[in-house]
């Protein structure tokens, strides 16, 4: 989760990152890095309480797995549709939302 001032900086300096970096982690942390040793930008990261609001491993398993997705989680790294769907059934077997039968979708309980 990156706020959306950096999100700014980054586009504005795309045509001068370098592209030669690959993977998307890398990649990103590479372009933080030119942000701040090139253009002399000031960049705070702050990770405490990140296990508790992270999640590294995008699946529903819990044991034996490295930073998995938890009742706390805000983000989620590399999720795919399946996660997606296993996500959003955990959300709706805990009540979060609900089917309304007149319209055919799910809405969030209040």
């Amino acid at each position: 989760v990156v706020s959306r001032d950096i999100v700014h900086l980054l586009a504005a300096r795309l045509h001068s990152l370098s592209p030669s970096i690959h993977g998307d982690d890398p990649s990103f942390g590479m372009h933080l890095r030119q942000l701040v040793m090139n253009d002399g930008h000031f960049l705070q990261i702050d990770d405490r309480g990140a296990m508790t609001r992270f999640a590294m491993t995008p699946t529903c398993r819990t044991e034996g797995i490295y930073c998995p997705v938890k009742n706390t989680t805000w983000a989620v790294h590399h999720v795919d549709g399946e996660m997606l769907r296993c996500m959003f059934a955990t959300d709706v077997e805990q009540k979060y939302y609900q089917l309304d039968s007149r319209e055919g979708t799910w809405v969030a309980n209040e």
